[in-house]
């Protein structure tokens, strides 16, 4: 993300929430938040989210995705 166009871009990550979290992941992206002001925003869909919320700010759960409403 070193390209000037992509400089405070937004990430959009919609998930389950249930993946696994690399080491250095949260780290890469707490990086590209400081230097490029890369934001993350997570739509969690059922789960408890906490993958999500580890590289996502905001993180927003939609729990009712489980009951199919």
């Amino acid at each position: 993300m070193s390209e000037e166009e992509w400089r405070a871009a937004d990430v959009m990550m919609v998930s389950d929430g249930e993946f696994p979290v690399r080491a250095n992941l949260v780290e890469e992206i707490r990086v590209a938040r400081e230097r490029y002001g890369v934001r993350v925003v997570g739509a969690c869909l059922g789960g408890d989210g906490s993958a999500m919320r580890a590289v996502c700010d905001p993180c927003f759960v939609v729990e009712s995705w489980l009951r199919g409403v």
